[in-house]
C-alpha cells in the first residue's frame, strides 16, 4: 500500500536536498516533528531516531541515499509493518520536481491498516508545501 505526493519547486536540486541531508532543517517542513537524531552522516546504513507529536519516539534507518536525487528512510511498526518513506527530486523545465511517498509494507491489506497509513499520509502535502515555501524563499 503506498501514497503519492509530488510538486514542482522552483529551485534547484541541491537546495531541496540541503533540506533533507540536515535533518536539522526537517523543522523547518515537518510541523509535528518534535526532535530527530542521527547517528553518523546522511547516508545509506546511518539509522536514527525520530519523535512526532503525540507519538513515541521511533527508530528509522536510511535505506537509500543517492545524493540530490533521493532517499528512503525505513521504519518497523511492530505487529503492523515497515513504514517506507521515499523522496526523490527529479529536474524539470520549472526547476524540480519533489515527489514524497509513503508504503505500508509486510502488512496485510485491511480498512485498519488502510486508515493507520493515510493518518501517516495526512501530513504529507502541507509539509511539502512548507519544503517548497522554505525552498524558494532564499
Amino acid at each position: 500500500m503506498k501514497f503519492n505526493f509530488e510538486l514542482t519547486i522552483n529551485c534547484s536540486a541541491k537546495r531541496v536536498w540541503s533540506f533533507y541531508e540536515d535533518i536539522k532543517k526537517w523543522y523547518t517542513w515537518e510541523d509535528e516533528l518534535q526532535d530527530i537524531q542521527l547517528e553518523g552522516s546522511f547516508s545509506q546504513g546511518s539509522a536514527g531516531s525520530m519523535t512526532f507529536t503525540g507519538m513515541p519516539p521511533l527508530t528509522f534507518e536510511l535505506i537509500s541515499v543517492i545524493k540530490e536525487q533521493k532517499f528512503c528512510d525505513k521504519t518497523s511498526i511492530p505487529k503492523i509493518g515497515d513504514l517506507y518513506f521515499d523522496h526523490q527530486i527529479k529536474t524539470c523545465d520549472a526547476g524540480v520536481l519533489v515527489q514524497h511517498s509513503v508504503a505500508l509494507e509486510n502488512a496485510e491489506i485491511s480498512k485498519q491498516n488502510i486508515a493507520f497509513l493515510n493518518n501517516i499520509f495526512k501530513d504529507v502535502p502541507h509539509s511539502m508545501l512548507k519544503l517548497k515555501e522554505a525552498c524558494e524563499n532564499v
